[in-house]
């Protein structure tokens, strides 16, 4: 679930509208209005900038390596939000995936994701 989940959301967006909620789809269109991505785009943005973070947590020490990258991953792409880079929905929908890749990982059950 937590790999595919900017997948869906690149698909819903691009392929299948019809199954969002009007008002979903106008908030993802006015949080949209200035980024001059795609989708896709958007989603390898995010995931390449997490990916960075991630292995910069490698090289560091393993007490507080999990919640720095946690954090200054959030903080990059943030600004990447800020910057108009990306999406805001893109952006929640990223950190949930970041998230939720690294509260399995440490668990030890790669199966789950």
């Amino acid at each position: 679930m937590a790999i595919t989940l900017p997948g869906i959301l690149v698909a819903l967006k691009t392929y299948h509208q019809g199954l969002l909620p009007t008002s979903l789809l106008m908030s993802m269109a006015s949080g949209r209005e200035g980024v001059p991505f795609t989708a896709l785009i958007e989603a390898l943005l995010m995931i390449i900038f997490l990916e960075i973070i991630k292995e910069s947590s490698i090289r560091t020490p393993t007490s507080i390596g999990m919640a720095v990258t946690v954090v200054s991953g959030l903080v990059l792409n943030q600004t990447a939000v800020q910057a108009g880079l990306v999406g805001p929905i893109s952006y929640s929908n990223c950190c949930l995936w970041y998230i939720r890749i690294y509260f399995f990982s440490f668990k030890g059950d790669d199966s789950i994701i």
